[in-house]
């Protein structure tokens, strides 16, 4: 099969005449002139190799090359940039771009650079076969898939964990944020040094600064000595700051800096502490939403969304659902004792389950199945009813705690809602913690 690129340039002939040299040589060309038709290419189509100018007419090259990034994360990008505006190309270079030209340039240079990129293109795709080989035959590692979604994500992650661009992870609850996260840290070259872990939206509002930057002795009544934040303690390596659409306006503000200048105050400090880190955040929130709302800053989303990552919720990747199964009732039983394994039918009644709790959910459902199972087989008696009888969840008999469980999630839901999403004043109103009540969202799969 011949190796396909795109090419996208506004200049007739500088594009009629890259087109026929590259087809000399015997690749497929589809040639573009605006970034409007690249992008729909980019949906549309499968590519080797992108090409393109970084000054369009309408959407330019950094947009291109983000699409690039998220539609075909294994796909090399070379950018064209005129001799002026190198400054740009070295910015989508550090972005994730393979290479740039810089015109007036010769069509054996670019050929040369464009073969190179194809060559990478192939070692990335078998490193991708070879990985999955491993993952069928010597054990399932933490991130499980087989899919087309998800062999997507292990492409971008591949080509994610060698730059030290700003991640920002978006998807909902339950469909594996943090392993992501935790992929990027141990693949990049920062894996030597610690991730450190934040869950935003746990903090305590009146204790987010002192935990992110730490504070000075007598800072505050019982500030004996000082303390170093989250971000001093990432030093060196990465920082993973989970649920960041809940963090206070303030504190966005704090974290902005950090992502701009690299420094801080510690609370109760005066002078700047210097750090190299590397951030990956993430939210199951819409964070364009967010910033409409006025609930989140504009400049913060920008300076995070710099390689977005989305992860696909388990209903729209049903195929992984027999591998994760065999990973999951694998620990189980190690950690058990058990030989518990999964009927025919009860696996097909968990592949029609819609899982809106998403991977954590099925990891819950498969640990319960193993501890109450009455033997080792795990029949459709076994799953929970909502499972196995899903036509009639609505009429059977159910116990009282039941009916508190969903009760106490629908007034949560209700609060809420009335809140615009601001647990702050949900935990308020219910009379409860936010901590707490993100305890409650998390375990009745709540997506606010």
């Amino acid at each position: 099969m011949k190796q396909s690129i795109l090419l996208v340039e506004d200049e007739k002939i500088l594009r009629i005449s890259l087109a026929d040299a590259f087809k000399s040589e015997g690749y497929t060309v589809y040639a573009v002139e605006d970034g409007a038709s690249a992008l729909q290419a980019l949906e549309e189509g499968d590519f080797s190799l992108v090409i393109t100018d970084i000054r369009l007419p309408g959407a330019g090259g950094m947009d291109i090359l983000r699409k690039s990034l998220s539609e075909l994360p294994a796909t090399p990008v070379i950018m064209i940039t005129a001799f002026g505006s190198i400054d740009d190309a070295v910015e989508a270079m550090r972005h994730g771009a393979f290479d740039y030209i810089t015109k007036p340039f010769d069509l054996d240079e670019i050929i040369k650079t464009a073969r190179k990129a194809l060559d990478l293109q192939s070692i990335t795709q078998e490193n991708i076969r070879l990985k999955n080989e491993i993952r069928r035959y010597y054990g399932a590692p933490n991130i499980i898939g087989e899919s087309k979604a998800m062999q997507s994500i292990f492409a971008l992650l591949d080509k994610v964990s060698r730059t030290e661009s700003t991640v920002l992870i978006l998807g909902e609850s339950g469909t594996g944020k943090e392993l992501i996260a935790s992929t990027i840290h141990y693949q990049s070259s920062r894996k030597d040094k610690a991730i450190i872990r934040v869950n935003c939206a746990a903090l305590p509002e009146n204790l987010i600064e002192s935990e992110l930057f730490g504070y000075e002795k007598g800072a505050f009544t019982g500030a004996a000595g000082r303390k170093p934040g989250r971000f001093e303690l990432a030093d060196g390596g990465s920082i993973f700051l989970d649920e960041i659409g809940d963090l206070p306006l303030l504190t966005q503000t704090k974290i902005l800096r950090v992502l701009e200048t690299r420094t801080f105050e510690r609370l109760g400090g005066t002078s700047s502490v210097s750090v190299d880190v590397r951030i990956i955040a993430a939210t199951n929130k819409d964070l364009q939403k967010e910033v409409k709302k006025e609930t989140f800053r504009e400049d913060l989303y920008y300076r995070l969304n710099v390689i977005p990552v989305l992860l696909p919720p388990l209903r729209k990747r049903k195929e992984d659902i027999p591998l994760l199964v065999e990973a999951f009732i694998r620990r189980f039983n190690d950690q058990m004792g058990t030989k518990a394994s999964f009927s025919r039918k009860s696996l097909e009644l968990l592949m029609e389950y819609p899982f809106p709790g998403n991977v954590r959910e099925l990891l819950n459902v498969v640990e319960r199945c193993v501890a109450l199972a009455a033997d080792d087989l795990i029949r459709p008696k076994d799953l929970p009813a909502h499972i196995s009888q899903p036509s009639r969840a609505k009429t059977s008999v159910v116990s009282l705690q039941e009916i508190t469980a969903e009760a106490e999630k629908n007034h949560i839901i209700a609060i809420l809602r009335l809140t615009k999403g601001n647990r702050t004043q949900a935990a308020e109103i219910l009379g409860i913690s936010r901590k707490t009540l993100w305890e409650k969202i998390n375990l009745h799969a709540i997506d606010p």
